[in-house]
Parts: C-alpha cells; sequence; structure tokens
C-alpha cells in the first residue's frame, strides 16, 4: 500500500470513529431524557397522592357541606383519562383515590346516619352545594 492510501484508510477511519461517537452520545441522551421523563412522572405521582391524602384528611374533619365539597374534588381530580393512560403509576393514584373516596363516604354515612350506597356522586347530589339559579 502507498503512503496515499494509509492516509486515506486514517481519514476514513477518524470519520467513523466520529460518526459513532456522535452516535452513543445521542442514544446516552435519549437515554438521559427518559430516565428523567420517568423520574418526573414518578415524583408527580406521590404529588398526586399526597394531595388526595390532604383532601382525604380535610373532609374527614370537616363540617357535612364541606366534607362533600371534598368529596367531590377527590371523585374529580386527578381526570381518570389521565390517569389511566399512566399505567401503573396511574393505578396507584386511582388506588389512593378510591381509598380516601371510601373513607370519606365511610365519614359521611356516620356523621349523617343515612347511607346512599358507594357512588360518590348520590352523596353529591343529596348535600353538595345546589347551583344558584
Amino acid at each position: 500500500m502507498s503512503i496515499t492510501s494509509y492516509k486515506r484508510l486514517t481519514v476514513s477511519l477518524a470519520i467513523g470513529i466520529i460518526l459513532l461517537l456522535g452516535l452513543v452520545w445521542q442514544l446516552n441522551l435519549k437515554l438521559h431524557m427518559a430516565l428523567l421523563d420517568t423520574k418526573a412522572s414518578e415524583q408527580s405521582t406521590w404529588v398526586e397522592v399526597r394531595d388526595i391524602d390532604k383532601c382525604r384528611d380535610w373532609a374527614l374533619h370537616a363540617e357535612l357541606p364541606k366534607a362533600v365539597e371534598y368529596l367531590d374534588m377527590l371523585d374529580q381530580s386527578p381526570p381518570r383519562e389521565w390517569t389511566s393512560r399512566r399505567g401503573n403509576i396511574g393505578q396507584v393514584i386511582e388506588i389512593e383515590r378510591a381509598s380516601a373516596i371510601r373513607e370519606v363516604i365511610a365519614y359521611l354515612r356516620k356523621k349523617t346516619g343515612e347511607d346512599f350506597g358507594d357512588d360518590p356522586k348520590k352523596w353529591i347530589e343529596k348535600y353538595g352545594k345546589k347551583p344558584s339559579a
């Protein structure tokens, strides 16, 4: 092989190495972003769980109209369509929400002496604020 051939081979290998390093860097960046997204999703889940717990605690120490208002908040937020798209992490939120709703309904049963079942909408309809006309 001549010197020119070695120079071409060296340049070709250098370009190949640079392209491979760029590819490795890009894949590493994508992996890092995916890990950050997962971590952010987990953190937001724990924020939602904490908010559900706070709302439940407030309802369990509130008078009837306010407790029903908190029950309505628990029933509506976060939207179930949003949590269902989050897979297992969304299921954690739904389990916590269902537990909080059961506890608040048990509190309302004890407070009122009535039983409208486990559907929060029936309790909200009976004791919630009526829309003003």
